[in-house]
């Protein structure tokens, strides 16, 4: 967990640790276990969507179309997805997939034909290419959605 920001009081007492741009970097490359440029799924939500980002990428979509022969799913809990029906029909009528209470990296994407994930999702780049057996790219949130859409 990580604040930014102003810190309170209580937050003063935590342990403080300096991340740099090279650090990040470099997180992201060692994640990256694909050089494919197209990944056969585009996956966010690890850890589940909230409200507010189900409504930002419904809007960063804008009504475009996923890919013909690529997969985005997201992820959220089954209370958001309900809060956010007007964003997740926004998101199904793009061939977006949005999924509830679980994880790719704990469904079976091998079985489906999948190898490369994308996802922007640290968490999903370090589990996929062991319980997935697929290889990961690690990409910010508009690289991802960029990747699903046509055009």
């Amino acid at each position: 967990m990580f604040h930014l920001g102003e810190k309170s009081a209580e937050l003063r007492e935590l342990e403080e640790v300096s991340v740099e741009v090279a650090d990040i970097r470099r997180t992201i490359e060692n994640l990256t276990t694909s050089s494919k440029a197209n990944p056969d799924l585009v996956f966010v939500g690890c850890p589940h969507c909230s409200l507010k980002e189900v409504r930002e990428i419904a809007d960063m979509l804008g009504g475009r179309k996923v890919k013909e022969g690529m997969e985005l799913w997201v992820c959220t809990s089954r209370f958001v997805k309900e809060k956010a029906k007007e964003y997740v029909e926004k998101l199904e009528k793009s061939g977006c997939r949005v999924i509830t209470d679980t994880c790719a990296v704990v469904t079976w994407t091998e079985k489906l034909g999948i190898k490369t994930i994308m996802t922007n999702s640290a968490k999903t780049a370090h589990y996929a290419p062991t319980l997935n057996k697929a290889e990961a790219i690690l990409a910010s949130l508009r690289k991802c959605l960029n990747t699903a859409l046509e055009g």
